[in-house]
């Protein structure tokens, strides 16, 4: 007869066996689960979204800086107060904002460029800006002293994902602060 602790020794080996090889089944199938729904649209959309998340959470810190206005500036002789920024960041190829263009031969001003339209259900839109607003940067390229030509190579060079500084407030632009060359981001 076999001794009981001889016993309970092989059936706890043959269980952990067991539960071992179950672990490495279900970690297989949750495997193969993934690399199926990565190929499709519901889980790259999925991925993107955590993605953004990880991305917002890591940099929230070094846009709460610019937000607060703690950047560092230029020293000039008179002391404006400064303005709210809002990151907007922009996965996919258009953050969902125009921005009128300087005229042939002017550079961007340091208020930045005036942001003409906003479209509905666009990030740019879901983050608040609206016709009126100010585009300051570029994925932290300033458009202060840059030409239409310049603006334009800022924005194709741009990474995705893509991060504008805006400046919001200010009113819908009418008229001849329509009329130029625009640039859509």
């Amino acid at each position: 007869m076999p001794d009981p602790v001889s016993v309970g020794i092989a059936v706890g080996v043959a269980t952990g066996a067991a539960a071992i090889a179950q672990s490495r089944l279900q970690a297989a199938r949750d495997a193969k689960a993934a690399e199926r729904d990565a190929s499709t649209i519901s889980g790259i959309l999925k991925e993107m979204s955590l993605t953004t998340s990880r991305v917002r959470q890591g940099t929230s810190a070094a846009y709460g800086r610019l937000a607060s206005g703690s950047t560092p500036r230029r020293p000039s002789l008179t002391r404006r107060p400064s303005a709210k920024r809002v990151p907007i960041f922009s996965y996919g190829e258009i953050a969902g904002l125009s921005v009128r263009l300087p005229a042939d031969g002017k550079t961007c001003g340091p208020k930045g460029l005036l942001v003409t339209d906003a479209l509905r259900g666009q990030w740019a839109h879901q983050c608040g800006v609206q016709a009126g607003a100010r585009l300051i940067a570029i994925d932290g390229t300033r458009l202060e002293g840059l030409d239409a030509a310049e603006i334009r190579l800022a924005a194709s060079r741009a990474s995705r994902p893509l991060w504008l500084d805006v400046q919001p407030g200010g009113h819908a632009p009418t008229g001849d602060a329509l009329s130029g060359a625009h640039l859509l981001l």
